[in-house]
């Protein structure tokens, strides 16, 4: 009898591999780990606001002063929550900028030495190749700067992008 040409290749990927293999949506993630760490109900609604300000990166696009105003409350509390939201893994989520992203992960290293903490403040003078003034800047020599630069390329200053990306929705 003639072979079935419908028959099933043992190695056809199972609609169920699809699934598997998709990253989690960051807003998913995000939302999970606000139930996890928020208890206050006025905690959790400043928390939201917040994560609304995601962008695909995992940065929070929004100002304090703004959200505390559309909130009614002071920008002290929302500080307080957004330092908070900046514990969620991967570190360097809900950060403002990309000198914040990178600290965050050099933190997590426990690397957020004096010295490095000058590079993040100079990244203009990174992207821009000024070595002699970086190193003055930081109190380096040329062997503390390279490795200082090497450290810096293994760090992720775009976290957000391990998930899928879906805005959250008020």
């Amino acid at each position: 009898s003639p072979k079935s040409t419908v028959a099933t290749r043992e190695d056809a990927p199972d609609a169920l591999d699809f699934v598997a293999d998709r990253p989690r949506s960051l807003a998913a993630h995000v939302l999970e780990q606000i139930d996890l760490l928020f208890d206050a109900a006025a905690d959790k609604r400043i928390a939201l606001k917040l994560a609304e300000g995601l962008d695909e990166a995992g940065y929070c696009r929004l100002e304090a002063p703004v959200v505390a105003e559309g909130l009614s409350v002071d920008i002290a509390t929302i500080e307080r929550v957004w330092a908070r939201l900046r514990a969620i893994e991967p570190a360097g989520l809900f950060s403002r900028t990309v000198a914040e992203c990178l600290g965050a992960q050099l933190a997590e290293r426990n690397r957020l030495d004096p010295a490095m903490k000058a590079l993040l403040d100079n990244l203009d003078l990174v992207a821009a190749g000024e070595l002699v003034q970086l190193r003055r800047r930081c109190g380096v020599d040329e062997e503390d700067m390279r490795d200082m630069l090497a450290e810096l390329r293994t760090l992720d200053p775009r976290p957000g992008q391990a998930f899928e990306f879906e805005p959250i929705q008020p």
